[in-house]
């Protein structure tokens, strides 16, 4: 596994601290790194998976990768990320104001003592939040006089506002006990394998020999998704691939992936992507290549200018 080093992307002499934007429409290998990051889902949806976790991530979703965590990303689809990166030493002294409010444990360990932790945020704290990832993007790319002590500053209302977020909600992924894991990422595979027949919650509840009611609990607590909700995102997912690469009439995209109507399909395609299939396939070699300019590497980061993008819908 691919270890992301402080020296890799933090310049000596500099303070530790780095703001980054991507657009993920492909996976990222598992990876883990030497510092902390924090990552904001802006929009798109994205399969993430953090030790023997998998969520779906939506737009509003806010997370934390504690150091030496191992993490990876998986069918991606206009998935426009912010990644917020820094070391303790950023924080430095500041880290008496924490004694109380733990900030970094709020957000980047939960109850079980895993290296993540996932928040939704409302559309009333996502504005505040993008005002500060604005902030901080502006000041490491203008780099004016004091721009580091604005950086810190920021980063530090950033984890105030996310740490009270995290504990307000609570909300860490809880796995009950007596549920094995494994049923989930059976139950992942079937839909993978089944994703162009019509499946029913019965059919998918079925396969892990679990009721219906109780499946679909476990499932929504461990991924964040009813499964239903799941399967649809997971149909458009596969339509992206489909419409991507290959000439396959749309009508026929929409009836492989599972959708008999294709104006139904349509639909849900614009709520999920944020766009037409017809229009994400004519857009898609730009998209490809953006994002292989914004690909995770190891050589120094930088700062990324902010780019208008449609707004997925959180759907």
């Amino acid at each position: 596994m691919h270890q992301l080093s402080i020296a890799s992307y933090f310049g000596s002499g500099s303070i530790p601290i780095s703001i980054q934007r991507y657009i993920h429409n492909e996976g990222v290998s598992p990876h883990c790194h030497e510092f902390y990051e924090l990552v904001y889902v802006e929009s798109g949806f994205s399969l993430h998976m953090a030790g023997e976790q998998a969520s779906i991530l939506t737009p509003g979703d806010v997370f934390g990768i504690y150091p030496g965590c191992p993490h990876s990303y998986k069918n991606p689809f206009h998935a426009v990320i912010y990644n917020c990166l820094f070391t303790e030493d950023a924080i430095g002294e500041d880290m008496r104001y924490f004694s109380e409010f733990d900030c970094l444990k709020a957000i980047f360990l939960n109850a079980h003592g895993m290296g993540w932790n996932r928040i939704h945020l409302q559309p009333g704290i996502r504005d505040e939040i993008s005002r500060i990832i604005l902030a901080m993007t502006e000041e490491n790319s203008a780099r004016n006089i004091g721009w580091e002590a604005k950086l810190k500053g920021h980063l530090l209302e950033l984890l105030v506002m996310l740490g009270r977020e995290f504990r307000q909600q609570g909300q860490s992924i809880k796995s009950p006990r007596y549920f094995p894991p494994s049923l989930i990422y059976k139950a992942l595979s079937f839909m993978e394998e089944n994703f162009h027949c019509q499946l029913r919650l019965e059919d998918i509840s079925s396969a892990v020999h679990l009721s219906p009611d109780y499946f679909s609990r476990v499932f929504r607590e461990l991924i964040g998704l009813s499964p239903m909700e799941y399967l649809k995102i997971l149909r458009i997912a596969k339509a992206c691939e489909m419409l991507s690469g290959s000439d396959l009439p749309i009508s026929q995209v929409a009836v492989d992936t599972g959708f008999l109507d294709n104006n139904y399909f349509s639909r849900v395609f614009r709520q999920i992507v944020g766009e037409s299939p017809s229009r994400y396939r004519g857009l898609r070699p730009a998209v490809g290549a953006d994002y292989q300019r914004s690909q995770y590497n190891n050589s120094r980061a930088v700062s990324l200018s902010v780019e208008t993008s449609a707004h997925v819908r959180d759907h």
